[in-house]
């Protein structure tokens, strides 16, 4: 008894140390990454924070607390192999992590983690895209099964639409003006439009390389002006088109030059209209205006903040913030404070 005493008070008298220790980590890793774009005007974006853990998003103990259960040796849960993530209205950070057949959800006004878990037979296999509705509900892409799931957050219940099953559905994004899920289904080359309970009301795109047609698209996403976006990821281009499917414009090319692709994974755009696209090859973020003409260009391979290994999904949240999957850093990058309007030439003749 005694030692364990001995122990727990030394642990009290560490803490005001540690906690002074990582407040300076924290103000060092939080200084500013500058980004010079193609056109030499600086971009200037803020590194916030990393989640890694299921500790990292909603919970900070007190002090005490966390003397307590770094003694009786508590482990947070990690990733393992994470490749989306998505913030609902609410805040809620949700994140899919296929090896470990899971979706992690954080909530930071309740102060909880939780996992989705399969439910009276009903579960996940390899969870991909992620989305949320008007309703709060979260739609979870399961690229194994063929499956769109539906999870009531506040209620943790999770259900398989009655939808008809896709071959391989990836990325999802919801529209709260029509309604409706656009789904990726790589392997049908195709973007299958379905109403909320999964009725498939039609289809857009197929096999090729011209205007409207896909390759292996993997993601896609909705800009503030209505226009879907999708990633099309073996033709190597960021295709952007109506709800209806039709086409307006195309950017990228096959490179790893500034405005070229070699594996484009995640797709995003800000509430200005500019285009956030991973490569998971060149472990870079490029930044694209409205029209697709590449304006910035950030990250390089590695693990220090900043830096990527194989980044996949991208998400931007309702103010702005930036959400990177480093995939196999096995964490999330979350950055802030863009300081140049990507947008500034669209309005040059």
């Amino acid at each position: 008894m005694g030692n364990r005493i001995a122990i727990f008070l030394l642990g009290v008298l560490l803490v005001p140390a540690l906690a002074g220790c990582l407040a300076r980590q924290a103000e060092v890793r939080s200084e500013p990454l500058w980004v010079v774009s193609r056109s030499q005007r600086p971009l200037q974006i803020r590194w916030v924070k990393e989640i890694s853990t299921s500790t990292d998003a909603v919970y900070n103990p007190a002090p005490l607390t966390a003397v307590k259960e770094f003694l009786v040796g508590k482990e947070p849960v990690r990733f393992e192999r994470p490749y989306s993530v998505h913030v609902d209205r609410r805040e809620r950070i949700f994140v899919s992590d296929p090896d470990s057949h899971r979706v992690h959800v954080f909530d930071p006004e309740r102060r909880e983690y939780r996992v989705i878990r399969p439910q009276n037979g009903v579960g996940l296999v390899s969870p991909l895209g992620l989305a949320s509705d008007d309703a709060d509900h979260l739609y979870i892409t399961d690229s194994a099964t063929g499956w769109i799931y539906r999870y009531h957050v506040d209620e943790d219940r999770l259900e398989r639409l009655p939808s008809q099953k896709l071959k391989r559905p990836t990325g999802i994004v919801f529209d709260t003006y029509l309604r409706r899920l656009f789904v990726v289904d790589t392997l049908s080359h195709q973007v299958v439009v379905m109403d909320p309970e999964g009725k498939v009301l039609y289809r857009i795109g197929r096999r090729g390389d011209g205007a409207g047609e896909f390759n292996y698209p993997t993601d896609i996403t909705m800009d503030k002006c209505g226009r879907i976006v999708v990633n099309d990821t073996l033709n190597s281009r960021i295709q952007v088109l109506t709800p209806a499917g039709k086409f307006l414009l195309s950017f990228g090319g096959v490179g790893a030059e500034p405005g070229s692709f070699l594996r484009a994974k995640g797709v995003a755009a800000d509430s200005s209209g500019a285009m956030y696209v991973s490569d998971a090859i060149t472990d870079t973020v490029q930044v694209f205006d409205f029209r697709g003409r590449h304006v910035a260009s950030f990250g390089q391979s590695g693990s220090r903040p900043g830096e990527f290994w194989m980044p996949t999904g991208v998400h931007i949240d309702q103010d702005d913030r930036l959400y990177i999957v480093d995939s196999y850093n096995k964490r999330i990058q979350i950055f802030e404070g863009l300081s140049m309007d990507p947008l500034e030439a669209r309005s040059e003749k």
